[in-house]
């Protein structure tokens, strides 16, 4: 099995990553009374291709502007916002508001050292910032972790996507470091459960065999977020 690119994440920061909140949904007030709720056929019926179109263009040409980019905390995110709410305050009778809240920020302080032993073989795995060279990555969001002397590990078996990956798996994973191989479900969805089962270390490990999308990831370079608690 080669192992092309191992992310490494200590405790985590889980939960809802929204700044402001804008209730209501795009429609055309000139067709739908939105006073009344809309049977899943008069909604569907209601959408122009056309339109919808008009909205990606947009939206497209909001992150070529804004330097390629609409995430939070860019200049592109919030011109993403003012151009929803704008749509919303002038084609539809909804009531618009804003809920504003902090966004924490996250930055390594050092970079991350991983090392493991073997059959008592000594291996240190090299970080970069540039995925393609690194053996090993950190997640955004997650916590530090400082583990001074050899740990034991637990590899969760199938995907460690539900309880049954994590109660099955013998030692228990708590305590100690437990790596899992990523694709099936979200990072979220096994830093959640690596918390729960109380880990002192979660790896999440692309295995280079195979290719994906979205939740599974492919063998090319992967920046892997969890999604920050707001509270």
């Amino acid at each position: 099995m080669m192992i092309r690119t191992i992310f490494f994440i200590g405790l985590f920061v889980t939960s809802i990553d929204l700044i402001p909140t804008v209730n209501g949904m795009i429609v055309n007030k000139d067709q739908i009374d939105i006073s009344k709720q809309l049977s899943n056929v008069r909604y569907a019926s209601s959408i122009n291709i056309d339109d919808v179109m008009k909205h990606l263009d947009e939206l497209q040409n909001i992150a070529t502007s804004s330097n390629g980019n609409r995430a939070v905390k860019t200049i592109g995110f919030n011109r993403t916002l003012d151009y929803i709410t704008n749509y919303l305050s002038l084609n539809t009778n909804l009531k618009i508001t804003k809920t504003f809240f902090n966004l924490r920020n996250f930055q390594l302080l050092c970079n991350p050292t991983f090392s493991s032993t073997i059959d008592g073989v000594v291996k240190t795995y090299y970080y970069s910032t540039s995925l393609s060279l690194a053996d090993f990555y950190y997640v955004h969001y997650s916590t530090s972790v400082d583990i001074s002397s050899n740990v034991l590990l637990t590899v969760i078996p199938n995907l460690g996507c539900s309880d049954d990956d994590w109660l099955s798996v013998r030692p228990s994973p708590a305590g100690i470091v437990a790596p899992v191989k990523r694709g099936d479900c979200t990072v979220e969805s096994k830093a959640r459960l690596a918390s729960k089962y109380n880990v002192a270390a979660l790896l999440i490990y692309n295995d280079g065999t195979t290719w994906g999308v979205g939740a599974v990831w492919g063998v090319g370079e992967v920046d892997v977020r969890l999604i920050q608690d707001k509270s």
